[in-house]
């Protein structure tokens, strides 16, 4: 060993040579490790250096190592040497370097699954772009085909109920495509639904691909998770004293995150809560297109099966909304499993618009009834009033939903100063407020408009027309003149009161 070796710090705490270091001690911290570089260190020096005490807990009296703890939450860079910053791949900082590994595996997960999403955001926009000229053309879809026998739907109906997608995915995306099985449409109204809806199924395909994507290492750890629990819970069973006060679920989950020693994996779960959010958008446009559907279909009609044709369409954008409303608590369960607090109140203010369209659908079908029906001017008044303090109270639920988001995220944020917990007001005014407000303004227009007193007409359809017309005996120039009015002198208009 050369004059320089012997000089070289080995031990940075003390700032000792090598020269300093009794080799033949038993104590550990002095022993030396050979890096891969050609460096020395003495065990204690390179402890500190790789935040040991972060990985493990240690005796306070003897100074060693006795059990595994959680690591840091925070990224994780691979130990370096710390003359060089050469790897350090000795066997004792093993732990260490795969919990780093793993967080950059991690950043590729996260910057894959984010390009992904980015490929289909101009995809939505065009959609959205467009979403009026799929409303005239869902408007024209003719109310025909054979439909299955009531009893039929109903069971439909009931089997979709369990049909929703699994707990940590949103709607499958054959609930969208398949009408005719989940839905009961008729086979000629499910193919020109299909035509209108085939982009957005495509590109909600894609996203709900991502929202399912389990990338190699979190199948590993997830795995890994249930094994371990099912054989601390078959410890506990026979042991019910190791539970240490706590029920056997809490204390086999301890016991199974001390033997793992990994924090659970969370950049795909933030894109899987992205992806979401995406897919619930693609889905209220959907339902957008099926509103203006259903208002275009006359509530009443003497054609046969019609009134089943616009229940069976009105239970379909029903659905839509039902299963945005149940997938915001899908993504709010997962943002909360990786203590995701700002994107748990993103869907939160998403969550409150969904609650709302699917209150204003209901509300608008139920002013519908109301307007056609037999009641007198009074009871319909009395309905309406009714129908509006329904909305009110919805309204003070959001209220109140606003309020528990609010103070849920306020207090779980990490804040330091004032300073920090007025960046956090702000930020939270910014994204969750402000578009709260938007919902609550909704919510206004929307009982003032059910409350409103009108007549609304719809235009009545040429064979409508024809019928009424050889009902009451006219000729043929004003069959001419009721169906096409523009080329009457006269401009005989003919109008029905039907919603």
């Amino acid at each position: 060993m050369g004059d320089d070796e012997k000089t070289a710090i080995v031990d940075f705490i003390m700032q000792r040579p090598i020269s300093d270091i009794d080799t033949t001690s038993d104590d550990v911290s002095e022993k030396l490790i050979a890096l891969e570089c050609g460096h020395i260190f003495t065990v204690e020096t390179l402890d500190g250096h790789c935040s040991m005490s972060e990985y493990y807990e240690i005796d306070p009296m003897t100074g060693r190592y006795i059990t595994m703890k959680a690591p840091p939450v925070k990224f994780q860079t691979p130990p370096a040497c710390p003359t060089c910053r050469g790897p350090i791949t000795s066997p004792r900082y093993g732990r260490v370097t795969k919990r780093a590994n793993l967080d950059i595996l991690e950043q590729n997960v996260a910057s894959s699954m984010s390009k992904r999403l980015e490929k289909h955001v101009p995809s939505i926009e065009a959609i959205a772009a467009d979403l009026e000229a799929s409303e005239t053309a869902a408007k024209a879809i003719k109310n025909e085909g054979n439909l299955v026998s009531e009893d039929e739907v109903a069971e439909i109906y009931e089997k979709r109920k369990e049909l929703f997608g699994k707990p940590d995915e949103p709607l499958p995306v054959n609930m969208l495509r398949d009408l005719k099985k989940f839905h009961g449409f008729s086979k000629e109204e499910a193919e020109g639904w299909k035509k209108i809806a085939k982009e957005i199924n495509r590109v909600y395909d894609g996203i709900v691909g991502v929202a399912s994507a389990r990338s190699a290492h979190v199948k590993a750890y997830e795995a890994a998770m249930t094994t371990l629990f099912k054989l601390e819970m078959e410890v506990i069973a026979r042991d019910p004293s190791k539970a240490g006060g706590k029920t056997q679920h809490e204390a086999a989950f301890d016991a199974v995150n001390a033997k793992i020693g990994q924090p659970p994996h969370k950049a795909d779960r933030k894109y899987h809560i992205e992806a979401f959010l995406l897919s619930i958008e693609l889905r209220l446009m959907l339902a957008q297109i099926g509103s203006a559907r259903v208002a275009e279909i006359p509530l009443t009609s003497n054609e046969p099966d019609h009134s089943r044709h616009r229940q069976i369409w009105a239970t379909f954008v029903g659905f839509l909304y039902e299963s945005c409303v149940k997938d915001c608590a899908k993504a709010t369960s997962l943002a909360r499993s990786c203590s995701a607090l700002r994107q748990e109140a993103r869907v939160s203010m998403v969550d409150l618009r969904c609650n709302f369209e699917k209150v204003r659908f209901d509300a608008l079908e139920e002013r519908r009834k109301i307007q056609i029906s037999d009641k007198s001017a009074e009871d319909q008044m009395r309905m309406r009033a009714s129908l509006g303090t329904l909305i009110a109270q919805q309204r003070a639920v959001a209220h109140e939903a606003l309020a528990r988001v609010r103070t849920r995220y306020l207090q779980g944020r990490p804040v330091n100063s004032r300073k920090e917990m007025n960046e956090e007001i702000l930020w939270f005014g910014e994204n969750c407020s402000a578009r709260a407000k938007k919902v609550f303004d909704a919510y206004v227009d929307l009982r003032e408009q059910v409350l409103k007193v009108e007549v609304l007409y719809q235009p009545v359809s040429t064979r409508e027309k024809l019928d009424i017309i050889k009902a009451l005996g006219f000729g043929m120039q004003c069959v001419y003149s009721s169906v096409y009015p523009h080329h009457s002198r006269n401009l005989y208009r003919s109008r029905w009161t039907f919603l």
